[in-house]
């Protein structure tokens, strides 16, 4: 506004009034009066400057106006990226729901496998070598599961904290000392 006011021509506005007052005494002491109405008058006027060219004036303004619109462009592009950010971090999330679930699902199944594996073991169907295996793929089902929950949490957070609402889902306030009510909950 400023570049855009600066390369339009300028124009000011004047007046000016004059009184009847000139009284009183000089340095040399003579004194000095005036009669009523003598030497009052008034004067306005107005002054419009505008030079020819104006180069400097219009390439400033036309500087300021390309700079506004390439920050204009970046910020939407910032909006783009964070649009496109957001959404593969909800579509990782969702993945890492279906993986968590596969592998509670498997865990569930070793632990059903462990189980009958030691029954027969203790019937004497089968060799301890049979529930050593089972009790180590369960292991690696428990590991798998516990790991992949992990991912899917840190998955939120990242969600959350792209979309701006890390924050408020933990209940965190930020305290604002122009604003006692805010507080930290």
């Amino acid at each position: 506004i400023f570049a855009r006011n600066k390369a339009m021509p300028r124009v000011d506005v004047f007046g000016a009034v004059r009184f009847n007052s000139l009284s009183g005494t000089a340095d040399n002491g003579t004194v000095l009066t005036t009669d009523p109405g003598q030497f009052t008058g008034w004067t306005i006027g107005l002054n419009m400057i505008n030079p020819v060219g104006r180069r400097d004036d219009r390439a400033s303004l036309r500087i300021q106006e390309l700079t506004l619109r390439r920050n204009r462009a970046e910020l939407q592009q910032g909006i783009h990226a964070a649009i496109h950010d957001l959404a593969s971090s909800y579509r990782n999330v969702a993945q890492r729901f279906a993986e968590y679930t596969a592998f509670r699902l498997t865990r569930e199944a070793t632990a059903k496998n462990l189980n009958q594996q030691f029954g027969k073991y203790k019937s004497g169907q089968v060799i301890f070598l049979n529930v050593l295996e089972a009790l180590t793929d369960w292991g690696d089902a428990v590991n798998a599961e516990v790991q992949s929950l992990a991912r899917y949490n840190s998955g939120l957070a990242k969600v959350q904290l792209e979309a701006g609402i890390i924050l408020d889902a933990h209940q965190i306030r930020m305290v604002d000392f122009g604003y006692p009510s805010n507080s930290p909950i």
